[in-house]
């Protein structure tokens, strides 16, 4: 009975249909309902594909339960594949469809329509699927691309989208090279007003995926003056609590860049140099932010051209290397080995190993590390061990 009253098709019955939709919506809320739904009757599928394509202004609260519905049962891991790749692929393509819609009138439909697409992303099976669909790439980077405030909310979720479909391997470079998307992004993660937060805290999260790609963060760091470096080092500024996540995105991403194959590295950048410093020197309550510092500082110290100045000219990196390098919590056993794997890879430049010999309370921290019992301390040990063999 409800689906023969949720597939009728005359306008008179507009008002029946809508309402047998909404009682499905509802019962798709219940996760033990999804799959039999889905899967028990095939006109399910047909009437929320109908109702999702239709062009009639009239039909907007039928669109929105029928893609409130969608939404709900692609929570559902085996929904969202079937609605993704499986043998019926125009549920979707009525779904992007919706979510390109540009008249204002449809917002909520079109909002409904990215709720459903930032569902399927989610799944991390669906992410390769999603991206390589042209109208899907189209539809994300327009709405992620919104600056209208009454369109909040429409970004908000494309942004989540790019987000989810970043941490995809395949997708990462594909992404940064959509030009769209990637400018769409990088406007994003600049955000400054705080009523953007989200927005802000999402971009950089998906910068920050995709700058974990080998091919993306050496094109990335070729663009300093008003890339994605730039984007970063602002974000990695800001010291408000409000933008506490996105400090530690930004401060990840800087940790991913400083991986970069080319010889211009961060260390080579006063400004980058100076945010990671500070970075390092935060308190050890900010530990994510201070680990991922210390840890492009590792990178850092691997580079030739950096060795030497990083220890004999910079009055900040030594002490901050040697307070993280004897830092005894559980907690904070990460940054305790980027700071001795930093000390290792410094101590291999003849002038750095020549004075760090003379540096008694060096001796003494590497020393102590070489004394842990604890078995999680096993590379604490070796990075200990490996240095103190240079200064002995």
């Amino acid at each position: 009975v409800l689906l023969a009253a949720a597939s009728s098709g005359a306008g008179a019955e507009l008002k029946v249909r809508t309402t047998a939709l909404y009682v499905l919506q509802n019962l798709a809320r219940v996760q033990a309902n999804r799959s039999s739904i889905w899967i028990d009757d095939p006109r399910v599928q047909l009437l929320l594909q109908e109702a999702i394509a239709s062009t009639d202004l009239d039909d907007r609260e039928l669109q929105e339960s029928a893609l409130i519905t969608v939404w709900n049962l692609s929570a559902e891991a085996s929904v969202a594949s079937s609605i993704c790749q499986g043998p019926r692929p125009e549920l979707l393509r009525s779904i992007v469809a919706t979510a390109s819609l540009g008249i204002q009138t449809m917002r909520r439909v079109r909002l409904c329509a990215l709720r459903v697409l930032q569902e399927l992303a989610g799944h991390a099976s669906e992410r390769a699927a999603l991206w390589s669909m042209t109208s899907l790439r189209e539809a994300v980077s327009a709405a992620a691309s919104l600056i209208v405030p009454a369109d909040r909310l429409l970004r908000e979720a494309a942004i989540r989208i790019f987000f989810s479909l970043a941490l995809e391997t395949g997708n990462k470079a594909s992404i940064w090279e959509h030009l769209e998307s990637r400018s769409s992004l990088l406007t994003a993660a600049s955000l400054a007003d705080v009523a953007e937060r989200k927005i802000r805290i999402c971009a950089l999260g998906a910068l920050q995926s995709m700058s974990s790609d080998h091919d993306v963060r050496d094109a990335m760091w070729s663009d300093q003056i008003a890339g994605a470096p730039h984007v970063f080092l602002e974000a990695a500024k800001s010291d408000e609590p409000a933008n506490r996540i996105a400090r530690i995105g930004a401060i990840a991403s800087l940790q991913n860049l400083s991986n970069c194959g080319t010889e211009d590295t961060l260390w080579q950048n006063p400004e980058a140099r100076a945010v990671l410093l500070e970075a390092v020197s935060r308190p050890f309550s900010d530990r994510r932010c201070r680990s991922c510092a210390l840890g492009a500082i590792r990178n850092l110290a691997s580079k030739a051209l950096n060795k030497e100045h990083m220890w004999s000219e910079e009055p900040t990196l030594r002490p901050t290397l040697l307070e993280a390098g004897s830092a005894k919590a559980a907690e904070d056993r990460e940054g305790r080995e980027c700071a001795l794997a930093a000390c290792w890879n410094l101590v291999s430049n003849s002038n750095n190993c020549a004075l760090m010999k003379q540096d008694s309370e060096l001796r003494q921290m590497l020393e102590d590390a070489c004394r842990s019992t604890d078995p999680q301390d096993e590379r604490v040990r070796a990075y200990a061990e490996a240095t103190l063999k240079y200064v002995t």
